[in-house]
């Protein structure tokens, strides 16, 4: 536990039990540990670091080889508390990447191997003891040097360049009207200087974050120094700093949101839909939670459920919308009645809505008509996202669009139903995405001979199984009921075939059967799911 600006540690504890993130509450040594959101009580109590048992013994242990436990402790307070780069800061989630020269250096024998798989054992290594071990070893040799333990409190507005283990260099009367800061997984990693806003480029990171504000909306925040270490102590009135995921983001005066509850600390997030794949909504009673952009070189989505509370992963649906490399966003936008509902339209495979399904009539926002497109939205501790918008660019101009197609289908056959539905015409190529407990269909992925891809119910790609289909000729189903685990509760599900050949199995006679033509309609929850056609 630190003192009252965190500026140094006061109390330590050995707490065995830390509460999960979100409505949790426990009581150990006369203490309530709270990871309440928003918990007014906790904004008013000192901070708290936490640390592996494992990790705290291993980093006393080499620290007291030079220095007292008190300067041990001190450090590492700052060293975890300070990863937060104010008080009150958002968690970022930002994913902390091991230098691969820090792994060779205490690994020596791993020399010997091609890069790669030194790469590929660094990776499956990172979520074990022994790579957080290497993790607690590289900390002890970055703080061990003769850093100033002096604590040195410094006006940000005052600082014209710094960098983590150096000290700040004042700001010139000629020095540029506008601070960004670089935040990383260890906490502020730079502050610089610059003459104006950086133009918007495609830029995006997953384990840095920034700040871009100008000099006079920073002023009295504090910036204080120690031990190579930088945090930024706050106004009391102040509501935060703006985040970004790019170091140069869009002007929000050329951006369109709906939702738009755009605060002074809103932490932005940016999808470049031209360098996308595919994107995963996750969705909770209605509500968008988490969105994941599917590239190359993140085509899971899992990465991004984790960033959810347990209790969440186990309940969201996962709303995919495939994007095909022939295919292209050329529309993006939403139902002014229904913050919950938004639709994409897609040059090949047309207009697509998203969200739960609800009867009667809509009116549509649009966000985006033009790509280049980026989507942008916010991320909030616990809580669903409340902004979402987009960004054509300054240059593009207004024109009129075609009105959005919204399906008609009967009412949900179950309750916060989210719908899809797509054409069995002209398809090449069909993945059936089941759950591997009990074969119930969680979603379906179709090709089609135009190049566009349609998905329907719940296609978690790179976590459930499939099944493959070329040029299927016949669908078959059949709706069964199960019952929801550890409960009486009937829950609706489906069994899914898609064949080349006609029926050949006496086992599926009471299953429905299909030719491919007509529409195929999808109904689906977390863990309900029911299919329908309809022939025109």
């Amino acid at each position: 536990l630190g003192n009252g600006n965190s500026t140094t540690y006061k109390l330590l504890s050995d707490v065995s039990i830390f509460p999960d993130h979100g409505h949790h509450i426990r009581r150990v040594n006369g203490r309530n540990l709270c990871r309440y959101p928003d918990c007014k009580r906790c904004a008013a109590s000192p901070e708290a670091s936490t640390m592996h048992p494992d990790c705290f013994q291993l980093f006393i242990h080499e620290w007291r080889r030079d220095y007292t436990i008190e300067t041990a402790l001190d450090v590492l307070w700052i060293a975890t508390a300070w990863r937060n780069p104010w008080r009150g800061a958002p968690d970022l989630r930002l994913q902390g990447k091991m230098d691969i020269n820090i792994f060779l250096e205490k690994l020596p024998q791993l020399r010997l191997l091609p890069l790669e798989l030194v790469q590929m054992i660094q990776n499956y290594s990172e979520p074990s003891l022994f790579s957080r071990f290497i993790s607690v070893l590289d900390l002890v040799g970055r703080l061990s040097p003769a850093i100033s333990d002096e604590l040195v409190s410094v006006p940000l507005c005052e600082i014209s360049t710094w960098q983590r283990g150096d000290r700040p260099t004042g700001a010139a009367a000629s020095a540029g009207h506008i601070i960004r800061l670089t935040i990383d997984s260890c906490g502020i990693r730079k502050i610089e200087s610059l003459p104006k806003n950086p133009p918007y480029s495609e830029s995006r990171s997953h384990n840095m974050a920034f700040v871009i504000q100008e000099k006079s909306c920073l002023n009295g925040i504090i910036a204080w120094f120690k031990h190579g270490l930088l945090r930024l102590e706050l106004l009391e009135a102040s509501l935060g700093l703006q985040i970004w995921d790019t170091p140069t983001p869009p002007d929000l005066e050329y951006c369109t949101f709906y939702p738009a509850n755009i605060t002074a600390s809103t932490c932005f997030r940016t999808i470049e839909m031209r360098e996308t794949i595919g994107i995963t909504f996750f969705f909770c009673r209605g509500k968008v939670y988490a969105i994941h952009a599917h590239t190359l070189t993140m085509p899971c989505a899992m990465t991004t459920l984790e960033h959810l509370s347990c209790r969440r992963q186990r309940t969201v649906a996962w709303v995919y919308i495939p994007i095909s490399p022939s295919d292209q966003v050329v529309a993006f936008g939403t139902q002014l009645q229904r913050s919950d509902g938004h639709f994409f339209r897609t040059k090949l495979a047309g207009d697509i809505p998203i969200g739960p399904y609800h009867s009667g009539d809509t009116r549509d926002f649009i966000l985006s008509k033009a790509p280049p497109m980026t989507l942008i939205y916010n991320t909030v501790d616990l809580q669903p996202i409340s902004v979402i918008g987009a960004y054509s660019g300054k240059g593009h101009k207004s024109g009129s669009i075609a009105p959005f197609r919204h399906p008609t289908p009967d009412e949900p056959p179950f309750q916060d139903a989210c719908f899809s539905s797509a054409p069995l015409e002209m398809v090449t190529r069909v993945q059936v995405f089941y759950n591997e407990e009990n074969t119930y269909c969680r979603g379906i992925l179709l090709e089609y001979e135009n190049g566009a891809q349609q998905a329907l119910g719940q296609c978690r790609l790179g976590v459930d199984l499939y099944k493959t289909c070329i040029k299927p000729s016949f669908l078959c189903f059949i709706h069964e009921e199960y019952l929801r685990p550890r409960t009486e509760i009937r829950l609706q599900a489906v069994r899914v075939e898609f064949t080349c050949e006609p029926r050949q199995n006496q086992a599926k006679d009471s299953w429905t059967w299909f030719t491919m033509t007509g529409t195929l309609g999808f109904w689906f929850t977390n863990e309900a799911s029911h299919l329908s056609v309809t022939i025109d």
